[in-house]
C-alpha cells in the first residue's frame, strides 16, 4: 500500500512539474499584435503584399486583420498612339473579431461566425497550416 501511495504521488508530482513547465513557456497574448507578412510575385503586375494580423485585446478577444496590396504597375495592352497606360495600385482590407484559448501550444481563434484556425506556437513563433497546406508564420512585434 505504501508502494502505491508513494508512486501514486511521484506521479503527480512529476505531472505538477510538467504542467509547471509547459505554464512557464505559455506566450503572453494579452495586449500583442502578430505579423505574418508574404510576397508573391503577380506576372505582369510585380509583387503583391499579403499582410495578416493578430490583434489581442486585454481579455480573450482578439481581432484578425487580412490585408493585400498590389504596386502601380504599366497595363498589358498598347493604346492606338502607342502609349502604354499605368494602371493603380489597389489594396484591400477586411478584419473579423474573435476570441481565442490557448492549451499546450496550441492557440484557437474562434472567430464570431463560428469559424475556427489552430496556430501553433513554438520557440517564439505562431504557425497556421492553411487547407492548400501553405504555412503562414506569425511574429510577435
Amino acid at each position: 500500500m505504501k508502494r502505491l501511495a508513494r508512486l501514486v504521488a511521484s506521479v503527480l508530482g512529476l505531472l505538477t512539474l510538467f504542467c509547471m513547465d509547459m505554464e512557464a513557456k505559455k506566450p503572453a497574448f494579452r495586449n500583442s499584435v502578430w505579423v505574418s507578412e508574404q510576397q508573391s510575385f503577380v506576372a505582369d503586375v510585380g509583387t503583391m503584399t499579403e499582410t495578416f494580423r493578430l490583434e489581442f485585446g486585454p481579455g480573450k478577444e482578439v481581432v484578425v486583420r487580412e490585408s493585400w496590396s498590389l504596386p502601380a504597375h504599366p497595363a498589358t495592352y498598347v493604346n492606338p498612339d502607342g502609349t502604354v497606360d499605368m494602371l493603380p495600385g489597389r489594396s484591400s482590407e477586411s478584419s473579423s473579431a474573435g476570441r481565442w484559448r490557448y492549451c499546450f501550444g496550441k492557440l484557437t481563434v474562434t472567430l464570431e461566425d463560428g469559424s475556427k484556425s489552430v496556430y501553433h506556437y513554438r520557440n517564439g513563433t505562431l504557425s497556421l497550416t492553411e487547407p492548400s497546406g501553405t504555412v503562414r508564420e506569425y511574429r510577435k512585434l
